[in-house]
């Protein structure tokens, strides 16, 4: 997206000395999640070991889920993916084990309190409904969920906050003094 209400990039936001990239990376690796890719709009080098170019522009994060799957398909390395927003820094490692742990005849989970972090097969009937959602403009995240036969998953309230994203300078300035107060 633009981050139109941040008002600059939110993957350059600092936070415990580093940017907010490079803190998601960091917590990824801590839980041992190896196989890290990076959407983008323009495919960069540097520490990290994958990108991928995201096929079509849009502010939709529906943009970087098709463009996963796509590219995946395509390599025939993977049967799921873990898809995350760097906005998010609040993530424990407890919600992506339940989003990991999950086995189940849907084509992925999700949770019911936020469309993000997810987890999704990854088949060209997806990726087929995707592009088919994408092309007609229809980007009701919440439905296309439905429509993909995700799995929606209840947490307790004491969970909500862990999916507290970075979307205004309020909400950053909220967030931060939570992550003080823990780090």
């Amino acid at each position: 997206g633009k981050s139109k209400r941040m008002g600059y990039e939110k993957q350059k936001i600092l936070l415990t000395n580093t940017n907010l990239k490079k803190y998601l990376l960091i917590f990824l690796k801590k839980i041992n999640l190896i196989n890290i890719f990076l959407n983008t709009k323009k495919l960069k080098k540097n520490n990290i070991k994958y990108y991928i170019k995201d096929e079509l522009y849009s502010e939709s994060p529906l943009i970087g889920l098709l463009s996963s799957i796509n590219y995946f398909l395509k390599k025939s390395i993977f049967q799921t993916t873990l898809i995350l927003t760097i906005d998010m820094p609040l993530l424990t490692k407890e919600i992506i084990y339940i989003l990991n742990t999950i086995n189940n005849s849907y084509n992925g989970v999700y949770f019911s309190y936020t469309q993000f972090p997810l987890k999704v097969k990854i088949t060209k009937k997806i990726l087929i409904i995707l592009k088919n959602k994408i092309i007609k403009n229809n980007y009701k995240i919440k439905n296309i969920l439905i429509l993909l036969n995700l799995k929606k998953i209840k947490l307790k309230k004491k969970y909500y906050l862990t999916f507290s994203n970075i979307n205004s300078p309020k909400k950053w300035l909220i967030i931060n003094q939570m992550l003080y107060n823990y780090l």
